[in-house]
């Protein structure tokens, strides 16, 4: 079984997907990296009519934001001078990105989203790329199986099939 929401070892899965930052050490579980995915802000075209000015990285704090997590949420950017962080705040707070997704297509604000998420509706106007010239960090995803497991042949299997399957039919890279 391949699962991909939150769950435990003793849920009886026998191997977890993680997306976001590396997963800590474990005596108890192994880490396989499968791909990596680029972030994207983005919003609904008539938000960003509205806007009716040049964008920055700062004018974010300003904006109101769809956030994943908490808030309020903190946003890094890869710069030539390294790292920037942003504090954003905004309507929508969840730890849906498909709920982010569908807010940022109603208009109410701008989203990081996975490019993955978004791509066809970039390709198809429901949502325009705010700030395309600041990267931000990449997402790691991992899949993970328990220790114990040793790594049989079923999970081996999974996990090259995912490693293949992910980047081919998504827009996240291989690694």
């Amino acid at each position: 079984m391949v699962i991909v929401c939150p769950t435990t070892i003793s849920d009886g899965v026998d191997v977890a997907i993680r997306a976001g930052a590396p997963p800590p050490d474990s005596p108890f579980l192994i880490a396989r990296k499968l791909a990596t995915v680029e972030r994207v802000l983005c919003a609904a075209p008539p938000f960003t009519a509205k806007l009716g000015r040049t964008l920055s990285i700062e004018a974010l704090a300003t904006l109101p934001c769809i956030v994943q997590g908490t808030m309020p949420a903190h946003w890094t950017f890869d710069t030539n001078a390294g790292p920037k962080v942003i504090s954003v705040r905004g309507r929508v707070c969840t730890n849906n990105v498909f709920a982010i997704r569908e807010a940022a297509i109603s208009g109410l604000g701008v989203a990081r989203l996975p490019l993955w998420i978004v791509d066809e509706d970039l390709r198809k106007k429901r949502l325009v790329r705010i700030l395309p010239d600041a990267p931000m960090p990449k997402i790691e995803v991992h899949g993970m199986f328990h220790r114990g497991s040793k790594g049989s042949a079923a999970i081996r299997a999974a996990l090259d099939f995912l490693h293949t399957e992910l980047p081919r039919r998504t827009k996240m890279e291989r690694v």
